[in-house]
């Protein structure tokens, strides 16, 4: 009675559950798609319910209670499995609309489990085929998820009932093929579970033998297969997960196992006829984790990578029609594997698979950038591949009918940047390859298609590939073959004159490495109205020494409209050529007199000065040479000099822009000068000095910006150096106008170069005294008598702290006027007494100096010999008397202590034959004093004074 009870107790108990369990899985089907959910009081319901079904009779352990009890509640098992297939129908929902998150798996887990005890409850003993059937589909579903969410011993209880259940069907005998199919599709189902069971148990060997006995069954339809096929694919990526993680148990099985189990299964689905797209896709997908696997051991098996390559051309060669990027794929890390053993017998096997590729290749931006890239990889051991590469892409982009055309201006491009790079060891495989691209748009007539954004580039880098030769004076053939291929047909543009220049250039190649003939073919096709036609016309000229043709060129080159100062400059620079110094002159002569033409532009005449500076290079030059005649080397770069000046007197802003010029040539007109001193006549450079100060004041007229002291003196310099060298030619010229007319001139310029000493900092005072010396020299020959006493004047009262050099200055100044015997007297006396009242006696110099002096004007006093002069004269000799007794008398020279002796003796001597008695008495004991003080001279002077006693007896004073 009691245990009667206890049942009646058990379902009422879990009808509760169901009760309760019923408004949660309202709930619960309303917000399926909500993850928010809080299904914690689900679960807990669910798991309620699953304990009142253990408990209750209706379980295994409870069938002989059922048979007392008369079969039990038949609306109670109809309620509970209506509830189990309720459950499971919304797990199955659910699971396919949520994410793989714990959470979920749980609930799931919890969901399919709660469902099996349901049903398992409602399911009388020994079902029929197709109960049990429902029970194992039941307790498979089940089973993987607890796994999933850990509850392993669950899922290994459930597995035990699975495996009774899969007993029984096994055993029953089958009426229809409809039901042995449905039984193979539960059976593989159960299997399936269990794989996932043992996965989870990391018995991945077992699971492996389950999965290779589940695909053994004929089920019906493809979908079971395909779910076969994507567990292998699933479980091998959850192995190469699990791989990399630390701290886990390794697997006996590889990932690539599973991969080839999941091939076998779709080699069986193609043999009994269910080969869809869909099963491609897969296949694919499966040989290409393979490939991976495959190349990822690689490394450590060598063996690898061929079954690599064998892989991937499964994947190439599947009969579907396969999306393109898939086979790109393939055939690139094709391209990658065979590239990265470095071998030389692997270059055929990556050109076929790039013809594959290129033939297949779908035009867009991206593959073309990873085949570029790749051909870049490619160039370090297979230098001659990418060229190949490019021009296979060239062929198969002008071929199509649509989309390669589009992209042929980036594959030219790209082609010539390899060619580039190629040309440090395969130069000439560079510019075939180039060449041949060329030529393969005009054989296709694909010039249309190439943008103008395009071309632009293209010449660009061939441009610069040429000017990289044309550096290099060893590959000037090359460079020339570089340029012509930048102005090639093939590269037809809105500007022309691209094509022109790049030609010219060519050209210009060809003269440099002395291909003449060739150079004057290509230029017979280059527009006679361009300057740089003519140009080059004149450059072949040249190097053939042909003056005639030269000077027409120029000439025609003048004519052009185009004509501009850059060409005059690169005619200039030929100047520095040697060997060819004559013609140059006369070349550059002839350019400079088309320059004077009245219709040439201002912009152009102002490069007479650069041409004027070529032409003084040249011309200073030949000075090397000895046997040229200086003067006339000389007096040409006057010339020169001259015409740089009348260019400068057009004063125009464009001037300025040639003061650096300027400034070269009155430096090189003052060195050349300074240089040949001893060479040039006194003509030649005054005239060298002259033009140099003149462009100094033009240089600081154009850049005043730049004036500074050492300027300002080295105009000095350069106008005093001037008036030396005309004064010095003045001496030289016989009497006449021409000497008339220059002394003029130069008591005219005298006052600028004065002035410009004066100005200099710190200006030379010697050269001034000099200055004031050669003025009083044409002063001199001009009998202005009174201007050079005013000199004098002004030279004795100049605030000078040098005391010696104004002496030294008034010395040279005496000694020229003692030249000109019609000098006046006077000028003269007034000169010496201004030296002798600066010296100073301190030395045996000042000594010496003195007693030159003293001789000059006494003996000047004693020509003129008025009262007043001679007593002028007993001053002096008074003064010079102090001297003699000082301790420097002894420094005094003896010749001149004899002069000073016989010269007064004289004087008294024939002051006494005049019988002047007192004056000769009194020039006679001045006699006797010096000779008393003369060292030595004690007889000379006992010999004077007794002839002194003859003459004026012993009591004369």
């Amino acid at each position: 009675m009691s245990s009667s009870k206890s049942a009646h107790e058990n379902k009422d108990d879990l009808q509760d559950c169901l009760k309760t369990l019923r408004p949660l899985l309202d709930d619960f089907s309303r917000n399926t798609y909500d993850d928010l959910t809080d299904h914690g009081t689900l679960i807990r319901a669910l798991q309620q319910t699953r304990n009142q079904v253990e408990r209750c009779t209706l379980t295994r352990k409870s069938k002989a209670a059922k048979r007392k009890d008369g079969g039990g509640d038949i609306a109670t098992k109809q309620e509970v499995d209506e509830m189990g297939v309720r459950i499971w129908n919304l797990t199955s929902d659910y699971k396919h609309s949520v994410a793989s998150k714990p959470k979920d798996i749980g609930l799931v887990a919890s969901l399919y489990h709660t469902a099996f005890r349901l049903i398992e409850a409602s399911t009388e003993p020994n079902p029929p085929f197709e109960l049990t059937a429902r029970l194992l589909r039941a307790c498979s579903a089940a089973i993987p998820f607890l796994a999933q969410s850990g509850q392993l011993e669950l899922a290994e209880e459930l597995t035990h009932l699975g495996a009774e259940y899969q007993q029984i069907l096994t055993a029953s005998k089958l009426s229809s093929t409809e039901e042995n199919r449905e039984r193979n599709h539960v059976l593989s189902t159960f299997l399936l579970a269990r794989v996932d069971l043992e996965i989870s148990r990391k018995n991945d060997n077992l699971a492996l033998s389950l999965m290779m006995k589940a695909a053994e069954f004929d089920v019906m339809g493809g979908s079971k297969y395909q779910e076969l096929v994507t567990k292998c694919w699933s479980i091998s990526h959850d192995l190469i997960a699990r791989k990399k993680q630390a701290n886990q148990i390794p697997f006996t099985t590889a990932p690539i196992e599973w991969l080839q189990q999941g091939i076998a299964i779709i080699e069986k689905m193609r043999k009994i006829g269910l080969n869809t797209p869909t099963v491609e896709d897969i296949h694919i997908t499966i040989l290409q984790s393979i490939a991976q696997e495959q190349i990822s051991n690689a490394p450590k098996d060598p063996n690898y990578l061929p079954k690599a390559m064998k892989t991937l051309n499964e994947i190439v060669k599947i009969g579907h029609p396969i999306d393109g990027l898939t086979a790109y794929q393939s055939r690139m890390v094709q391209i990658h594997l065979l590239s990265r053993e470095r071998k030389p017998t692997n270059e055929n096997g990556i050109r076929d698979v790039l013809i594959g590729l290129i033939e297949n290749i779908e035009w867009s931006e991206d593959q073309i950038n990873e085949i570029f890239a790749q051909a870049q990889v490619l160039a370090e051991h297979y230098p001659i591949l990418p060229l190949w590469i490019c021009q296979s892409l060239l062929d198969a982009a002008c071929g199509k009918e649509e989309g390669g055309e589009d992209h042929l201006s980036r594959i030219l491009y790209e082609g010539i940047i390899i060619a580039r790079q190629s040309l440090v060891g395969q130069s000439q495989a560079g510019y075939n390859a180039v060449s041949s691209m060329l030529e393969t748009i005009v054989k296709n007539s694909s010039q249309r298609h190439l943008d103008e954004i395009g071309i632009a580039a293209i010449q660009l880098i061939l441009n610069e590939v040429a000017e990289k030769s044309f550096e290099n004076q060893g590959k000037l053939d090359e460079a020339a073959q570089w340029y012509l291929l930048a102005a090639h047909p093939a590269l037809p543009s809105g500007k022309p004159e691209r094509a022109n220049q790049c030609r010219r250039k060519a050209a210009l190649c060809l003269v440099r490495a002395g291909k003449l003939i060739a150079a004057k073919e290509l230029l017979r096709g280059f527009p006679l109205e361009e300057a740089s036609t003519h140009y080059l016309a004149f450059l072949i000229a040249t190097e053939e020494n042909d003056f005639a043709e030269a000077s027409s060129a120029i000439d025609q080159l003048m004519e052009c409209r185009d004509v501009e100062a850059g060409h005059l400059l690169l005619i200039s620079t030929l100047s520095n050529k040697e060997g060819r110094e004559t013609f140059m002159l006369d070349t550059l002569q002839s350019l400079l007199d088309a320059l004077e033409r009245p219709d040439v532009e201002d912009s152009l005449r102002v490069e007479r000065l650069t041409l004027i500076k070529c032409m003084v290079r040249i011309t200073v030059a030949q000075l090397a040479n000895k046997s040229a005649e200086k003067d006339i080397v000389g007096n040409e770069v006057v010339g020169l000099l001259d015409s740089a000046i009348r260019s400068l007197r057009g004063d125009t802003p464009l001037n300025q822009e040639h003061a650096k010029t300027v400034s070269w040539l009155y430096k090189s007109a003052y060195n050349l000068g300074v240089a040949e001193l001893g060479n040039f006549s006194a003509g030649v450079l005054s005239k060298l000095f002259d033009r140099s100060a003149q462009l100094i004041d033009w240089y600081r007229r154009l850049d005043p910006a730049d004036v500074d002291s050492n300027m300002e003196k080295t105009r000095a310099l350069t106008m005093f150096a001037c008036f030396c060298g005309k004064a010095f030619q003045y001496r030289d010229l016989p009497d006449g106008n021409e000497k008339f007319t220059l002394r003029n001139q130069l008591l005219q310029y005298y006052h600028a170069v004065h002035k410009a000493l004066s100005s200099a900092d710190g200006g030379p005072n010697t050269m001034k005294d000099l200055l004031e010396v050669y003025r009083i020299e044409l002063l001199c020959n001009a009998h202005r008598w009174e201007e050079i006493r005013g000199t004098i004047i002004t030279l004795k009262s100049s605030d000078r702290t040098d005391n010696d050099a104004t002496i030294r200055i008034l010395e040279m100044v005496a000694n020229l006027l003692l030249d000109y015997p019609d000098c006046p007297t006077s000028i003269i006396h007034h000169l010496l007494q201004a030296i002798i009242g600066l010296c100073g006696i301190t030395n045996q110099a000042e000594v010496v100096r003195f007693s030159r002096w003293i001789r000059g004007i006494i003996t000047l006093l004693f020509i003129r010999n008025t009262p007043e002069d001679l007593a002028r004269a007993q001053d002096y000799f008074s003064r010079t008397l102090k001297i003699l007794r000082t301790p420097l008398g002894r420094e005094y020279p003896q010749d001149e202590f004899h002069w000073l002796i016989a010269t007064t003796w004289n004087k008294g001597l024939a002051e006494y034959g005049s019988s002047r008695m007192e004056s000769a008495s009194k020039w006679c004991r001045i006699a006797l004093t010096i000779a008393e003080t003369m060292p030595g001279s004690v007889s000379q002077s006992q010999e004077m004074k007794r002839q002194y006693l003859e003459m004026f007896g012993q009591n004369t004073q």
